[in-house]
């Protein structure tokens, strides 16, 4: 299983790979970029947009920093075929929330949807990481965190400003992929009296499922 954590020099080498150019499956350049109307991504984790005065008093202000976020991005489980969807979650450790976003791997467009998980006081930083690890593994902690309280955000709120292919690989399986890195933005998301979560731009890697 291809699990990294605190995900900052993986995103560096992506970075590096995507200025050198892009690699091609079957000889042919491979590559486009979509233009965001807002966040410009930065080269790496983590790029975030000003903390905005809120003027409320809102139990939870999440800001995604290399400091204060614990990051893993996940491309792999317990399944039949090599790579997965990916799961990139945010664990924002001082205010006990995981921010998880998942980039469909089945088509070009690379749908994504996004869920807010926000734990009571009385959770730590080891049983929350515990439920983080239960959503891609069979569940091995019985001992984890279970959220209070889990919201849906809208899928909008995360834009792919560009992609870049990576490679061609093959898997054990006769299924086959595009390894691409993507960068995104992820606007800002509030909940009055709840949350408030600063819009940034990071990067991830999607394995592209092409049989």
């Amino acid at each position: 299983m291809l699990i990294i954590r605190k995900s900052k020099a993986v995103l560096r080498l992506v970075s590096l790979l995507m200025a050198a150019g892009t690699i091609a499956c079957g000889g042919a350049g491979s590559s486009d970029s979509d233009t965001a109307d807002d966040t410009v991504p930065g080269q790496n984790i983590i790029s975030s947009d000003e903390t905005l005065d809120t003027n409320s008093a809102l139990e939870r202000e999440l800001l995604v920093s290399e400091n204060s976020t614990n990051t893993t991005t996940v491309t792999q489980c317990f399944c039949t075929t090599e790579f997965t969807r990916t799961l990139k979650f945010y664990h924002f450790e001082e205010h006990n929330a995981v921010l998880l976003i998942e980039f469909d791997n089945q088509t070009r467009a690379f749908n994504s949807t996004v869920s807010l998980a926000l734990f009571d006081v009385s959770e730590n930083e080891e049983t929350i990481g515990k439920w983080i690890n239960n959503q891609h593994s069979d569940g091995l902690y019985f001992d984890a965190a279970t959220p209070s309280e889990t919201l849906e955000l809208s899928p909008d709120s995360v834009k792919i400003t560009s992609r870049s292919l990576i490679a061609c690989l093959s898997g054990n399986f006769g299924d086959e992929y595009e390894q691409t890195a993507i960068e995104f933005s992820v606007a800002n998301l509030s909940k009055p009296g709840v949350y408030f979560l600063n819009g940034f731009a990071d990067q991830s890697v999607v394995y592209l499922q092409t049989r």
